[in-house]
């Protein structure tokens, strides 16, 4: 048998005395209900007190901090809050505050260098940091939120290699599925000898590993593990890397880079990010370029570091965006060329642009990333790095989100039609652009990638239908019986869905030799957490006939009390072992205490 105390809630005034802290009242808040603590050692009596005057609606004990409740009141809460606000009994009283989730955000050590991906307004480490804008990141985490889908894309990193095992991206390191590693046998056929993950074009063999680091660190921004308690968070954590290596200690070929691009449309990249240029035009390359994006593959990259308006002075690849072809052939839809910006949401000064040449902007100022060390080989490094080269990743990891939900729609689909084909999903990158005005009248959009933007509404996580909680009704089969030592023992069927329950009781009083009547109709509220009854009043004393009834509650409603009263007589009386509780001493009216 559980015991617990009753609360009775008379009408009486009570005495003001202490201050409180200052509450916060423009903060959004829960109208008619407050949190109140209670001091230590404050007795039942002035407790309840404190909560009569609170017009109170019901109640609970939040069983986790002592002496801590909330009451739902029939006043307004500042009102409430300055009822209480000089109770001695009181250690302090405040709304119920209205908080929104906050975004659960990577635990990766590094995460709050990554100002691109969440800029706080973060200092950037070095010996004069310089703290950022909190509007100039990607909206990376909310982003993540609204994703929908945990289906992996395949990128394609077109580099200087990647450090396969690095700590915070092995396991984000494609694995291609129609080789068996180290049999010396070409088994999918594709003219690739163990091409396990990817391949070397500038020493044409199976092992594209990293020989300089910027590989590694373009791979990292795109798809370092997220949430592993290490390092940094790849825009998209659970992308899988092509590793495709064409550049050495001096550069690469163009030949090489057309192969790895060959390579990465054949063995399905989705993707590829393109951190290199230089050179004069090349038709080849941009034939290359506009073959990949028949067959649907995405080219993003960087506009280049000379500071230069690309519109006269063309870079390539992302120039090839001009449509300055000797054939005049058809824009390439499929190239996304991208500058840098700063942590203060400026163009970096380094960053190429271009009105017609360069799409929009992205982090590329001191990007925190992972990197491959030839002075500290084996170790898994991070380090900063400013580029352009930084700022395509970024892209290329949203498009590679969007591929991914991509993957899990239908055409059809009235709330994911805009991402029928690889074209709509280059559409909706630059569409999405946040509008800044570094960007303005130097990029085609006039904005800095936001992944937020790009990603929010595509795919809607699926409604689960809410079904209306079922309507309260008074508990059925209440019973008071006598209990031991003067005692009233309530039980009764509980109510599906109370948090709570309301009890009123009354007492018959005898008036003259046959007369008498009920009076009273006391209201207790239960707020100590709820249980399975029966329950124990030890408020009553020993002689009179007592009535009950009884209703069930929530914060939001109240059922009707229970009919007919139940009635029982007390036989017996003794004190209600308040000392530990807070109560005060009842005593027999005849036998005294």
């Amino acid at each position: 048998m559980n015991r617990f105390r009753l609360l009775l809630i008379p009408a009486a005034g009570f005495c003001l005395a202490s201050s409180l802290l200052a509450q916060d009242l423009s903060q959004p808040y829960v109208e008619g209900q407050i949190l109140v603590r209670f001091a230590p050692g404050a007795a039942a009596v002035d407790r309840d007190v404190a909560r009569r005057a609170l017009l109170p609606q019901g109640g609970r004990v939040l069983g986790l901090v002592p002496g801590l409740e909330l009451v739902l009141t029939g006043i307004d809460v500042p009102e409430a809050i300055a009822v209480l606000s000089n109770n001695p009994n009181v250690l302090y009283v405040e709304p119920d505050y209205i908080v929104q989730p906050i975004t659960a955000l990577p635990n990766d050590d590094y995460f709050d260098l990554q100002w691109g991906l969440d800029n706080s307004g973060q200092g950037i480490p070095n010996m004069n940091p310089v703290y950022g804008d909190p509007i100039a990141d990607i909206d990376m985490h909310q982003a993540w939120d609204a994703e929908t889908v945990s289906t992996s894309t395949l990128v394609a990193v077109i580099d200087t290699g990647t450090q396969l095992d690095h700590e915070d991206l092995e396991d984000n390191i494609w694995t291609n599925p129609g080789e068996t590693p180290g049999d010396g046998v070409d088994n999918d056929e594709n003219g690739f000898i163990d091409d396990v993950h990817g391949w070397d074009f500038f020493d044409d063999d199976n092992d594209p590993s990293d020989e300089n680091g910027h590989g590694t660190h373009t791979a990292g921004t795109v798809a370092a593990i997220k949430n592993n308690n290490i390092g940094i968070a790849g825009v998209c954590g659970n992308c899988k890397i092509m590793v495709l290596r064409f550049l050495g200690p001096n550069g690469g070929s163009t030949s090489n880079a057309i192969l790895a691009l060959e390579y990465a449309v054949n063995n399905n990249a989705a993707v590829s990010n393109n951190s290199w240029g230089g050179g004069g035009y090349s038709q080849s390359l941009y034939d290359a370029i506009k073959a990949a994006g028949d067959k649907d593959h995405i080219f993003v990259a960087a506009a280049g570091n000379n500071g230069t308006d690309t519109d006269v002075f063309p870079h390539y690849p992302s120039s090839y965006d001009l449509d300055l072809s000797s054939s005049n052939e058809a824009h390439l839809w499929n190239l996304i060329s991208v500058a840098a910006t700063t942590n203060l949401d400026q163009r970096a000064s380094f960053s190429n642009y271009g009105t017609v040449s360069v799409d929009l902007g992205a982090p590329g100022l001191d990007i925190a990333s992972l990197y491959w060390d030839p002075l500290t080989s084996g170790v898994d490094d991070y380090w900063w790095n400013s580029g352009t080269s930084m700022a395509a990743p970024h892209v290329t990891g949203v498009v590679a989100m969007l591929l991914a939900l991509n993957q899990n729609i239908t055409p059809d689909d009235p709330n994911c039609s805009n991402l029928a084909d690889a074209r709509s999903i280059v559409d909706r990158v630059l569409d999405s652009a946040r509008q800044a005005p570094a960007m303005l009248n130097i990029t085609v959009t006039g904005g800095v990638l936001n992944a937020y933007n790009a990603v929010a509404g595509i795919c809607p996580l699926p409604i689960t239908p809410v079904n209306p909680p079922p309507e309260l009704v008074a508990p059925a089969n209440l019973i008071a019986a006598d209990g031991e030592n003067g005692t009233v023992v309530l039980s009764w069927t509980a109510v599906a869905g109370a948090t709570y329950y309301l009890i009123e009781r009354r007492e018959w009083k005898t008036r003259g030799r046959n007369g008498g009547s009920w009076v009273g109709g006391q209201s207790f509220q239960i707020f100590e957490p709820l249980s399975d009854p029966p329950l124990i009043d030890s408020t009553v004393v020993a002689g009179p006939r007592y009535g009950y009834r009884i209703a069930s509650g929530t914060p939001a409603d109240t059922s009707i009390m229970s009919n007919p009263w139940v009635e029982v007589t007390v036989t017996d009386g003794s004190d209600d072992g308040g000392g530990d509780s807070g109560g005060t001493k009842k005593c027999h009216p005849k036998k005294g205490c």
